[in-house]
């Protein structure tokens, strides 16, 4: 996923709250917008085992895990699987995203009901992620033969619960037990200061209450990491710049694009998120706000930091020599990522690419 994690900083105060769904309980409502591709159905329906599976077309790992639900609904016929669009930018992005999968992609399909294509939050988001302390994608939800969640979780790790929960051996008590274990040693003190703070953070950025946001990114800014919580500096830059962007700033907004690249040279994700927004060729940034120069030093100092072997970052690297003009140097760079990408997928997306700067 290369747009920026923002998704997570809108989800911090889900580290101090209780998972309002969680295994055990009834299936929430199966409440869509639009049926995109497969048989429509409006209610889990007891006996019946279903997979409902959270993604976004902008979310790398999502596709990377789509070829692996196909083949496990090939696998188990009798069980129902639904991808549930969600946190879209555009809904108008999803039917072309579908098409193009073609038969990877081969099961039901639905987007989730935003109040408008681009709202973002849905009523599938709310009452399933949200619900489940889920802020992640791709995340997985078994529905068991009673329309009780029986699994959450991610959709590469599906294959055997999904097999317990068919051949009736899911034990869900002895799994939510562990799971609880787990989420107990990964979440922090919810009254520890840093949370406190990320959760201020993250309502001011639900308002959009810019100039509170760089003020309570200051603060954030002073304060020491604690393991299994977003790291403060990385987090308060985002945030910045997220203020920056919605106040038009973007002389500060590039600013604080190299001071993330200063303070957190190892923080690829967000360097490459960075990058990309200004060098996607379908950037939202108007043409007179892309600095290139900025976006090549940025995705070069992720592209260091992964050794040159990371193939996305030298994508993004080589889009942002070509908005440069820099067409060779794009060219080449655009070889290299195609050269490392094992996913075929990912190859293939990377072609076309090539084919584009090749061709203008």
């Amino acid at each position: 996923m290369r747009k920026f994690a923002l998704l997570g900083l809108l989800a911090v105060a889900a580290l101090a709250n209780s998972q309002d769904l969680k295994a055990g309980m009834p299936a929430p409502q199966l409440k869509v917008s639009s049926w995109v591709k497969g048989h429509e159905f409006k209610e889990f329906k007891k006996g019946n085992i279903y997979v409902v599976e959270f993604w976004a077309t902008w979310c790398g790992p999502c596709r990377m895990s789509i070829p692996h639900l196909t083949e496990l609904a090939k696998e188990h016929k009798d069980v129902t699987f639904v991808g549930v669009s969600v946190w879209e930018n555009d809904q108008a992005k999803v039917k072309p995203f579908v098409k193009e999968m073609g038969d990877k992609m081969d099961y039901n399909v639905v987007m989730d009901d935003q109040a408008s294509p681009t709202a973002r939050e849905g009523f599938m988001s709310k009452h399933w992620m949200e619900a489940a302390g889920q802020d992640g994608i791709p995340t997985a939800f078994i529905v068991d033969k009673d329309s009780k969640i029986a699994w959450i979780g991610h959709p590469m790790e599906l294959a055997e619960p999904l097999q317990k929960v068919v051949d009736n051996k899911w034990d869900v008590a002895a799994w939510q037990a562990t799971e609880a274990q787990r989420r107990a040693a990964e979440n922090p003190d919810p009254n520890s200061p840093l949370i406190k703070e990320l959760m201020k953070l993250g309502e001011l950025i639900k308002n959009k209450d810019y100039p509170a946001i760089l003020k309570e990114a200051d603060v954030l800014q002073t304060m020491d990491a604690v393991p299994g919580v977003p790291e403060p500096v990385e987090t308060a830059l985002k945030a910045k710049m997220r203020a920056y962007r919605g106040l038009k700033q973007m002389d500060k907004w590039y600013g604080t694009a190299r001071e993330m690249l200063a303070k957190r040279p190892q923080a690829v994700s967000a360097l490459n998120s960075i990058a990309w927004a200004i060098a996607d060729p379908e950037s939202k940034f108007a043409p007179s706000e892309r600095d290139f120069k900025v976006a090549i030093e940025v995705a070069l100092g992720a592209a260091k930091a992964t050794e040159f072997k990371n193939p996305s970052i030298l994508d993004t690297l080589a889009w942002a020599y070509f908005g440069d003009g820099q067409k060779a140097k794009a060219i080449e760079t655009e070889k290299k990522a195609i050269e490392l990408a094992e996913d075929a997928d990912q190859k293939a997306d990377l072609q076309k690419s090539l084919k584009k700067m090749q061709g203008s």
